[in-house]
């Protein structure tokens, strides 16, 4: 459409070339030959060729100015689509990173709460089993005092019963060399208790019994 334009502005510039130079040769103006009504409309003529090249030239014009700025809106709206898509695709792949980094964080803090569960459970048991063997090693204790206790109990011999009465501490023996109190020379295993039946040098009682 601009060269359409352009070629009808041209053609009518040149109408009009043509007659602005028919009128003014020196000849036919010296000569008088056009007369006044042709004269004026020529000029008339004149006139409305350069109303209508600059008509057509403002269309034409016009035309290039429209064009132009659709196609400046054209490319500038390609542009910020460019710009957008481009900004559109940083955006998902820094929403990706982002999310990736979430997810590693998440599987780190999993990570680190099951180990710390682990080493929990595994104290706990530790802790559990400390207390049943030191509980166990207490029981055994005392069962094994217990035993020793009743062990020494059934060793004591009872205390003899005499029916004659017992001599006096003063009195001595009728055989020369049996001592007095046989505890004094005795070297066997003894119970001490106040049940004993001999003093040993100390003056404590005590009962000889099997070792």
């Amino acid at each position: 459409m601009p060269l359409l334009a352009n070629v009808a502005a041209s053609t009518l510039a040149a109408e009009l070339t043509t007659l602005e130079s028919t009128l003014s040769t020196p000849k036919l103006i010296a000569a008088r030959v056009l007369s006044v009504s042709t004269r004026s409309a020529m000029l008339a003529q004149l006139r409305q060729l350069r109303s209508a090249v600059g008509q057509v030239q403002a269309a034409a014009q016009h035309k290039v100015d429209t064009t132009r700025a659709a196609l400046a809106g054209a490319r500038a709206q390609a542009e910020a689509a460019a710009r957008q898509s481009t900004q559109g695709a940083k955006d998902v792949a820094r929403a990706a990173k982002d999310h990736q980094r979430a997810e590693a964080k998440k599987a780190e803090a999993k990570r680190k709460a099951e180990a710390t569960r682990k080493a929990e459970a595994k104290r706990k048991a530790e802790a559990k089993k400390q207390a049943v063997a030191e509980a166990k090693r207490k029981a055994e204790a005392e069962a094994a005092a217990k035993r020793a206790a009743e062990a020494k109990k059934a060793q004591v011999p009872a205390t003899p019963r005499s029916s004659t009465p017992a001599a006096p501490r003063t009195q001595q023996p009728t055989t020369p060399n049996v001592p007095a109190n046989p505890g004094l020379t005795y070297t066997g295993c003894r119970a001490y208790g106040p049940n004993g039946i001999w003093l040993d040098a100390k003056g404590r009682r005590f009962s000889p019994i099997p070792c």
